[in-house]
């Protein structure tokens, strides 16, 4: 039977698939760090959606799941560690040794193999076995380690996870001079990071007591589940509030928001080696957010990114992209120019669409066309066809460089280059 506890785990595992859910589909700026925290959520939701089929006996319907989530715990602590750190160092990708933070799930998926390979039988004697007796969980192995070793070692796991999150926070956060955000921006980030911490930190705490209890009620009468009832709601109180937090913030779930840090990189450029091609001005409503925040009797307007830091990504895009080259790579997508950059995709999508005023592709397309137009200058192409050259400057197909490059030209190659050769 359910009771009023059971409820509210219920609306708190619904929630966290929900949430989860969106976090994937729909986080369209900060990928990486949604992902992230969409794995801690549902790792969560699935712990709590265990918990309930165990105590309700429903397992008994659907054995063949049990175990199935069982690495995913092993991924609370070190992906809410990742995703935090993603915020407060504006990461985008993982660095070269982050996949080190997964060997425990990993290890711990592979050891449960012969668990999962096992005929259904033993599933149904060993989901049986726990339903009548949640004790039985902690002395019964079901895989090659002793059940008991998990129970031990996953909160002690998180927890050491949580610590240096908690020292990540402090460190970073406090510092609010070194960030360009403004004031109301940099406060909603904070006050979400620290909330989450503090909520996993519920969460936490409360996987400790349980694996405490356990221990000590692992041969006693006394059922783990009526002796931790309270704390299992406590935890899926925390729980529910990270959902309802994100559900009731779209600014956060949908990755709008973002700690960036001012870049030392040269200043804008006045030219460029790129012919036919003029230098970009900041736009004039960058300029107003500028003067905006600058003047103290006008009310101040919060933004992602200041002209400054706008101006100073758009100089290191132009710089890249003239001395590299990368548009010449063929299928070249926002993310692999944001990896060569080494800047979040969000930021790169940012400064594209406010400060150029174009889509990706209509932004590397203009460089290749650039490219070719140079190299019908210069003449150095008379023993190439024209695909070859479109080719050469990055386009995957023929159609593509032909329509592209009448798009900008108001000419096809061919009439382009015969126009060249007249001029000569």
């Amino acid at each position: 039977m359910l009771d009023i506890y059971d409820v509210l785990i219920i609306g708190g595992v619904f929630c966290g698939f929900i949430t989860s859910f969106l976090l994937v589909t729909r986080g369209y700026f900060q990928l990486h760090a949604n992902r992230l925290l969409a794995v801690v959520i549902f790792s969560i939701a699935w712990y709590g959606l265990l918990y309930l089929l165990i105590k309700t006996g429903w397992l008994g319907q659907v054995p063949g799941i049990y175990r199935i989530g069982s690495p995913l715990y092993y991924l609370i602590g070190p992906c809410s560690y990742l995703y935090t750190r993603s915020i407060v160092r504006d990461e985008s990708r993982f660095r070269k040794w982050d996949w080190l933070h997964f060997l425990p799930a990993l290890l711990h998926f592979a050891e449960l193999i012969p668990f999962y390979i096992a005929d259904a039988e033993t599933k149904r004697k060993a989901v049986e076995s726990i339903i009548q007796n949640f004790n039985n969980s902690y002395q019964k192995a079901s895989g090659l380690l002793p059940a008991l070793w998990h129970f031990l070692f996953r909160p002690v796991h998180a927890g050491i996870y949580l610590v240096f999150q908690w020292i990540l926070l402090l460190r970073s956060l406090n510092r609010k001079a070194s960030y360009t955000l403004h004031g109301q921006v940099f406060s909603r980030i904070r006050a979400w990071l620290f909330s989450f911490t503090g909520l996993v930190t519920i969460f936490i705490t409360g996987l400790l007591v349980q694996s405490y209890l356990g221990i000590l009620l692992m041969h006693s009468s006394v059922s783990i589940t009526s002796a931790s009832g309270y704390m299992q709601v406590i935890m899926s109180f925390a729980f529910f509030m990270i959902c309802a937090y994100l559900l009731f913030m779209p600014d956060i779930l949908y990755g709008t928001l973002k700690v960036s840090t001012l870049l030392p990189v040269a200043p804008p450029t006045s030219s460029t080696s790129v012919p036919g091609r003029q230098p970009y001005a900041i736009p004039e409503t960058m300029q107003t957010v500028a003067e905006a925040a600058e003047d103290e009797d006008q009310p101040r307007k919060d933004t992602l990114f200041n002209a400054e830091l706008v101006a100073q990504y758009a100089s290191r895009i132009e710089q890249h992209l003239e001395t590299h080259q990368s548009f010449r790579r063929k299928g070249l997508n926002i993310t692999q120019l944001a990896g060569d950059l080494e800047m979040p995709v969000h930021h790169l999508s940012y400064v594209l669409n406010s400060y150029y005023k174009q889509r990706v592709n209509d932004f590397i397309n203009q460089y290749r066309v650039n490219y070719v137009l140079r190299r019908l200058k210069e003449g150095d192409w008379q023993n190439m066809k024209l695909e070859a050259l479109g080719a050469e400057a990055g386009f995957s197909s023929r159609t593509t460089f032909f329509v592209t490059f009448k798009k900008m030209t108001g000419l096809t190659p061919a009439e382009y280059a015969k126009q060249a050769g007249m001029a000569e």
